[in-house]
């Protein structure tokens, strides 16, 4: 497996900025009114462009992880269930530290197995 952590846990792909919801302070003029107004609505466009962007990014995300996994079934030559005992265990115990941290429990966990049906 080429080691792309960074590439598999999705550090290059920008989470998008939630847009920042304007206020109005109190006892406003008529301009600043109409200003607030103005900026609620465009506040409203972004929002819904935000929505969107939250979505293909997750999207993004997901894809990358899901590359990673298949990366790392193909590399092993295991199926489905076993790789999912395995990498399930790996992920749970490692995620926090990132997918380095997931690739080398999943390694140690296959190790383990392999001499493990090897022992009988």
């Amino acid at each position: 497996m080429e080691h792309h952590f960074d590439f598999y846990s999705g550090e290059n792909i920008i989470k998008p900025k939630k847009p920042i919801k304007p206020k109005l302070g109190q006892n406003p003029t008529h301009i600043e009114a109409v200003a607030f107004a103005n900026s609620v609505g465009e506040y409203e466009k972004y929002l819904d462009s935000y929505s969107e962007d939250v979505r293909d990014y997750k999207d993004m995300v997901l894809t990358r992880k899901t590359m990673f996994e298949d990366e790392l079934k193909k590399q092993h030559k295991i199926n489905d269930k076993q790789f999912q005992i395995i990498y399930d265990k790996a992920y749970s115990d490692g995620h926090d530290e990132g997918l380095q941290r997931v690739h080398d429990i999943f390694e140690d966990l296959y190790e383990m197995v392999i001499s493990f049906c090897a022992a009988t």
